[in-house]
Parts: structure tokens; sequence; C-alpha cells
């Protein structure tokens, strides 16, 4: 019995790792198109893409970071603030300082219609 038991939990528990897997192999496959959409300046078309591979993986921070330069390459600035901030919070020490540049751009751009203009 402890032995049917022990079975039972094995497959189970080799089920759970095997779907957890699955997830990530597919946030990692929706990244990949989004980023052939965004290499090929399809921006709009790739933005689900980077979504769905973010639902799929919430630390695959490379998603968030093309999902806010999709909304960048738009001119879409306030929807780039927040996938770039947590691409911020996600990155490794060295890409935080390009990420940060991009960040500061979708502020500006965000604050250019409200502020004054030069005479």
């Amino acid at each position: 019995m402890r032995i049917q038991k022990a079975a039972v939990l094995f497959v189970l528990i080799s089920l759970l790792v095997s779907c957890a897997g699955f997830r990530i192999s597919g946030a990692k496959s929706e990244f990949q198109e989004g980023l052939s959409l965004f290499n090929r300046g399809q921006y709009e078309a790739a933005i689900p893409h980077f979504q769905k591979a973010t639902e799929l993986d919430p630390d695959l921070g490379q998603a968030y970071l093309y999902l806010g330069r999709s909304y960048l390459s738009l001119r879409r600035w306030s929807q780039a603030i927040t996938p770039l901030r947590t691409a911020l919070r996600l990155s490794p020490e060295e890409t935080r300082r390009e990420i940060s540049n991009l960040l500061i751009d979708a502020l500006l751009g965000a604050a250019e219609p409200v502020l004054p203009k030069e005479r």
C-alpha cells in the first residue's frame, strides 16, 4: 500500500514539474515569436506575444524589456513605463543602464504633452 501511494505521489510530482517546464518553454516560445516580429519592425504584432510571455513566466525580464521597447517604438510612452520598470527590477546589473535610459525616454515622452513649449 505504501509503495502504491509513493508511486502515485511520484507521478503527481512529475506531472507538476513537467507542467511548470511547459509554461516556461511556452513563455520562451512566445518571446521568440515576439522578438522576430519586433526585429522586422512589426511592433504592434509583437506586443501580444511579449504580453503572453510575461503571463506564462512573470520572471522573464527580457519579455518586459521588449514589451516596453515595442510601446516606445509606437510612441505609446505611458504604456511603456510599467513593463520597463518591471524589466529594470528583474534585470541583471549589466543591463540596468540601458533599461534606465529607455525608462527615461518613456517618462519624457509621456510628459511631453504637458511640458511648456519653448519660445
